[in-house]
């Protein structure tokens, strides 16, 4: 493909229905670190009984923990995005969380995995919090 095509075929991937891919030149630089961290810290407890490592957990007293350590992330005001280029293959899940999280005591997989980053692939963090000594970000 010539130089022309390629940017091109960037630009229709970019602009397609349901891509999911985003140029990273064009998102804002900076972002509202109150209403991030509100939105995030607002997501719905799951309901139905989950498990990790076989064992049955208490949906109320995970997750409230991992809302809280959301809102005390600290990012305040008005903030700059940060890039980013993924270094390992990594799973992207819904909550800040190592743990896997199965539907059943012998369900191995990942709930709470919604997509993943290979290696060299490109991204902006807008926020990240700590929790248990372990950073994770968004």
């Amino acid at each position: 493909m010539t130089s022309a095509q390629i940017n091109a075929l960037n630009r229709k991937i970019v602009d397609g229905s349901g891509t999911m891919i985003f140029d990273l030149e064009e998102l804002q630089e900076t972002f509202d670190a109150d209403q991030r961290r509100e939105s995030l810290a607002s997501a719905e407890i799951p309901t139905r009984d989950l498990y990790i490592e076989g064992q049955k957990i208490d949906n109320q007293a995970y997750f409230s923990k991992l809302k809280q350590a959301i809102l005390e992330t600290g990012y305040t005001g008005q903030q700059n995005s940060k890039y980013g280029i993924c270094t390992n293959r990594v799973d992207m899940k819904d909550w800040p969380i190592d743990d896997v999280i199965g539907y059943s005591a012998t369900d191995t997989d990942d709930e709470m995995q919604s997509s993943a980053m290979n290696t060299n692939e490109p991204f902006l963090i807008r926020a990240e919090c700590e929790i248990d000594g372990q950073t994770f970000y968004w």
